[in-house]
């Protein structure tokens, strides 16, 4: 690739991973100020949707932040943050189902979680000793160094990818369990579908961040190479 080539990557790359994080949070904005028909909270919903789903053991745990929503694969808890534990907007239960979608994921073992919860031990590894190889290879001119740095780095990359369809699944997920629950307006449903699509957008940013970044390496490690 050419730095043309790597510079328009890199404007592209800006642009969604800017855009999304705007559309998250006006659309979080927007759909947080928006009550559900039902009245139903966030943690009522998650509740709801785990219990359907044989994950009555699975705890709800309040955290604080805001969209700082999450499942604990490890203690097996859905943790929702201030502004969707207790709220009754259409955001506070779009959010919530997601979480109990990733939650589901793990009951089922999907392949793309069970890979994405593999990678992470060894992510924490490489994420280290790739920047160090990466410094050491370029300062001390050690071609063989910077490219040992490069495949490690890679592993972030191809952690980034897999969390895509982790994100994208766990919404499909928690939109079927939304439908099926009968509860809400098809304008509801609609809400909600916006919402995670512009959350799942910010993984796609940072997939294609994480990609700009290794190439950004190796255009570095070729040009040195072409100098020797």
């Amino acid at each position: 690739m050419s730095y043309e080539g790597y510079y328009l990557l890199l404007l592209i790359s800006f642009l969604i991973t800017l855009g999304a994080q705007i559309l998250v949070k006006v659309r979080f904005s927007k759909y947080g100020g928006i009550e559900n028909s039902q009245g139903i909270t966030g943690r009522e919903m998650a509740r709801k949707i785990l219990d359907e789903n044989g994950l009555s053991d699975v705890r709800i745990i309040p955290t604080r932040g805001e969209l700082t929503d999450n499942y604990n694969p490890m203690n097996r808890t859905v943790n929702l943050s201030e502004s969707t534990y207790n709220s009754n907007s259409i955001a506070a239960v779009s959010v919530a189902a997601h979480e109990c979608g990733h939650a589901i994921q793990h009951k089922e073992r999907y392949l793309f979680l069970r890979i994405r919860l593999g990678m992470v031990p060894i992510l924490n590894v490489t994420a280290n000793l790739s920047y160090f190889a990466i410094l050491i290879g370029y300062f001390a001119g050690l071609l063989q160094m910077f490219e040992i740095g490069i495949i490690l780095e890679s592993v972030s990359v191809l952690f980034n990818l897999i969390t895509l369809p982790v994100e994208f699944d766990a919404s499909r997920r928690g939109m079927s369990n939304l439908k099926k629950s009968n509860m809400f307006e098809k304008e509801e449903i609609s809400s909600s579908r916006k919402m995670l699509t512009a959350a799942a957008l910010t993984y796609v940013g940072a997939a294609l961040s994480a990609i700009v970044s290794i190439l950004r390496l190796i255009l570095i490690m070729n040009n040195s190479r072409n100098r020797d």
